[in-house]
């Protein structure tokens, strides 16, 4: 098979971004698995993978993993303007697998899927497709963690055949020692629904490549946030992409930027030619946390029909003086304010993940808040 070389600084289409490089020596990790979860510790796991490698199944019926040949899957992602050449290196020289759920999965509990990632200074790669047949209503709990110094590059794709429905509740909380790029999509066939809850909190750079792709009468969404802090620079390069006509979909990103960190946003809606009456919105907001955060954000449109309803937005604000101010006027530090303030700011998306996420997501944000202030 045809291993693709790392791509160079001719491949970097969008300048505002820093070039992500893997270490000197590009050896992939061989590292021996990892087992222990910090995310959820007590929660029944499905599949897991650490560095790239499936570990353990214990698969419910209804679903079936496998390994795959990369050969017959590099044009099966799609891809943000620029991103084919990291698709292309990660799928030639990581692992590939396929996972497919059928109508007998029980609806009442989530599948659950993990990832340990721990290069140690070396760089870890996987792809994993994942097959959603007719008529089924399923959550996943995808859960990614890691530890160590490194570099990795991965990602999903997910297909829903006809009439199915997706809750994927998704945390990405990788060591703030690691580098990493993923590309991640969810790909809506004819009458379907997905609703896509990520809490993007890991990583020294890192690159997210989210892409929603939309075929008739299906719904999408993609709630997230992120708070980089201490150095961490994170940036999203998102994609809506509307195939075809009456299809929604909605995004929102909500971000915290800390001291000495950055935090990127590039969105962009594309209506095709074929997607009359379609309904599309984007929205970035952020928090600048310090004076010497640094914030960019992009949104964008690029619509090919005309009945259509489109609207984007970004905002870029400080902690409320006027609510700080109240705060302490009751008697709260000012600190304490400002944190709790910060915490309300995210409720919008935090509040859809389920109890035993949601309370990860917040004690996450918490600490990372603590350290902004």
């Amino acid at each position: 098979m045809k291993k693709f070389s790392w791509p160079d600084r001719t491949n970097e289409y969008w300048r505002r971004a820093s070039f992500l490089k893997p270490p000197q020596d590009f050896k992939i990790s061989d590292i021996s698995p990892v087992e222990k979860w910090e995310i959820l510790p007590d929660f029944n796991t499905h599949i897991s993978f650490s560095n790239g490698n499936l570990i353990d199944q214990d698969l419910k019926e209804g679903v079936s993993i496998k390994s795959i040949n990369p050969n017959d899957s590099l044009s099966r992602p799609g891809s943000i303007p620029g991103g084919e050449p990291w698709n292309q290196w990660t799928i030639s020289n990581g692992n590939v697998y396929q996972i497919d759920i059928d109508d007998t999965f029980p609806e009442n509990e989530p599948l659950v899927i993990r990832e340990k990632i721990c290069p140690s200074g070396k760089i870890s790669s996987n792809y994993f497709f994942c097959n959603i047949k007719k008529n089924i209503n399923l959550s996943i709990y995808y859960l990614i963690e890691g530890s160590g110094e490194g570099f990795h590059s991965g990602g999903f794709t997910i297909v829903l055949d006809s009439s199915s429905n997706l809750k994927l509740m998704h945390i990405q909380d990788i060591s703030k020692k690691t580098d990493a790029r993923f590309n991640w999509e969810i790909k809506n066939n004819k009458k379907t629904n997905s609703e896509w809850n990520l809490a993007a909190l890991g990583g020294r750079s890192v690159r997210h490549e989210c892409r929603l792709e939309l075929q008739k009468e299906s719904n999408s969404s993609l709630k997230g946030v992120y708070v980089p802090y201490d150095g961490q620079r994170h940036e999203f390069q998102t994609q809506q992409d509307h195939k075809e006509g009456d299809s929604t979909s909605d995004l929102l990103l909500k971000g915290a930027v800390g001291s000495g960190s950055r935090g990127i946003f590039q969105g962009m809606i594309n209506i095709r030619p074929e997607a009359q009456k379609s309904n599309a919105y984007q929205t970035n907001r952020n928090l600048s946390l310090s004076r010497n955060a640094r914030i960019e954000t992009i949104p964008g449109l690029e619509i090919e029909a005309n009945d259509v309803k489109c609207s984007h937005g970004a905002t870029v604000s400080k902690i409320d003086p006027y609510s700080l101010f109240y705060l302490s006027s009751r008697g709260i530090e000012k600190n304490e304010a400002a944190k709790l303030l910060a915490e309300g700011f995210f409720y919008e998306v935090s509040d859809n993940f389920p109890k035993e996420i949601r309370s990860v997501v917040n004690e996450s944000i918490n600490k990372r808040l603590l350290e902004a202030f």
